[in-house]
This record gives structure tokens, sequence and C-alpha cells, in this order.
């Protein structure tokens, strides 16, 4: 439990795209010497950013982002990290499920000023008093509903053979075909994977999706990089020793030394 004496600034990130509502979260938290630390952001992707790098404590979120459901923005940030949320939404229809996952408080745009005041009080009294133990016991609850919830998304393939890897966003899941991968970067608890000039972020590990990838295509040449074959312009020398693989669309990535042996092996030359 929290000692007595100068209180902690209860970090506060608002995620929404509606300048009105944000405003009006805003001018009710300056009023509270608590909520010192205030950002904001519209979409998911950024939020997990800003929340994986800055650690807010409290998350109003809004139900349904420019990319994706506030749902899928907490399965991507457990149990990694562990705000409170509070979502604020259009819609009643998602206040049964905002409570299975754990949601601390469920707004209704639009909302009074005693509403929001309301929520923050309670907001204050959970942050002080609250043992960590019960947080934690919390958090863990969540994270096995989170878990549970969600089904494998199977492979698929198209009708000559080629791979389709899926990729899920806000309500719906995609396929990227594995012949229009350029290449995989690692990032974070992530893997960014471009395909047609587009990034698409998948919660995967690199050794995960080299994996499902067809090794005579693609080269792993960095821990944290994965290379097509396809797209691959050259090679170049940096240096005595180090070698850089620039692909067709003008980026590069160095060849580890760990790997620089196995590259030129598959591409057939002595380095």
């Amino acid at each position: 439990m929290l000692m007595s004496g100068e209180p902690l600034s209860i970090r506060t990130l608002i995620v929404d795209e509606d300048e009105a509502v944000i405003k009006q979260i805003t001018d009710v938290l300056s009023g509270y010497k608590e909520f010192d630390w205030i950002e904001t952001c519209a979409s998911g992707i950024e939020a997990i950013e800003r929340i994986q790098g800055q650690h807010p404590n409290l998350v109003f979120l809004e139900t349904e982002l420019v990319d994706m459901t506030g749902f899928d923005l907490m399965q991507r940030i457990f149990p990694v990290s562990t705000p409170q949320f509070v979502f604020v939404t259009k819609s009643k229809h998602f206040a049964v499920k905002a409570f299975e996952y754990f949601a601390f408080d469920y707004l209704v745009k639009p909302f009074t000023p005693e509403r929001l005041h309301l929520t923050l009080m309670k907001v204050k009294e959970d942050f002080y008093n609250k043992s960590g133990e019960q947080l934690q016991e919390k958090l863990n609850a969540l994270f096995r509903y989170v878990s549970e919830s969600q089904p494998a998304i199977p492979e698929k393939s198209t009708a000559n053979g080629s791979s389709l890897l899926p990729v899920k966003m806000g309500g719906r899941i995609y396929f990227i075909r594995e012949e229009d991968v350029q290449y995989i970067v690692a990032s974070g608890y992530y893997i960014e994977i471009y395909a047609n000039g587009k990034k698409h972020l998948l919660r995967q590990s690199l050794r995960g999706i080299i994996q499902r990838l067809d090794e005579k295509k693609f080269l792993r040449i960095h821990r944290s990089v994965i290379i097509s074959l396809k797209y691959l312009k050259e090679i170049t020398r940096q240096g005595a020793s180090d070698f850089n693989a620039k692909m067709d669309d003008g980026a590069s990535f160095k060849i580890s030394k760990s790997y620089k042996g196995n590259v030129f092996e598959q591409i057939g030359i002595r380095s």
C-alpha cells in the first residue's frame, strides 16, 4: 500500500480521435494535482508505443480506433504493460466485454463532468490504497482471460500453394501472401512485416515466423532481421569484414557476423 505524504502522479494517456472528448477529459483532469502527466494519441499503434515506452498508470480508451479495437490493444500489451483502463465509447454494447477484460470503468459518450469526476475519484482511491499483491492478482487474471479467449489463427494457402500469413487488425483478419513479403524486422514484443511497401505489425517472434516461411526464399541475416531473396538487390562490403544487405526498396540491413556464413552459403557465394 502506498504511504501517506506527497502523492505520486497518476500518469494518464487518452486514446481517442474525438477532439471534443479529449478536451473534456483534459479539462477535468487539470483540476486534480494527482494527474499532472497527460498525453494523447488517436491510433492503436501509437498508443501501444506510448504505453510500452512511457508506462502510464491510467488509459482512457476508445473501443473503436482507426486501426484496431480497444480490446485488440489490450491483448497486445499484456502482460508486459498493465495500466488501468477506462473505456470511452458511444456504444453501450461493449460494456459486458469491457468488464470481462477487467476494465476499471466504462463511460458512454456523451458523459457529464460529474460522471467523469466520479471515475477519477474511484481511480485515485484505487491507485493510492490498493496493495501491489491485489493489483498483480487482478492483472494475472486478466492475462489468463485474454490468453485463453484467443483461438490460434491457422495458416492458409492460395490455390497455387503459396502460403498466406494471417494478421489480425481490429475486428478482422487479413492475409499477406508470402511472395509479397520483402523483409521482417523485430520490434520489441512484435515483428514488423513489410510487404508491398506497407508495414504490418504482428505479435510473434522472428523465430516463430521464420518456421512458417520457405527457407529457400528467406534468409535470417541478423537476430532482428529476416529478408526475402526475391527483393534482395545487392550485398555490399562495409570495411574489412562487414556486409550490408540492400533491398530493392532502398532499405539496408547489416549482416551480423553470426549469420554471415549461412547467408553466403545459401546464396552460393564465398565471402
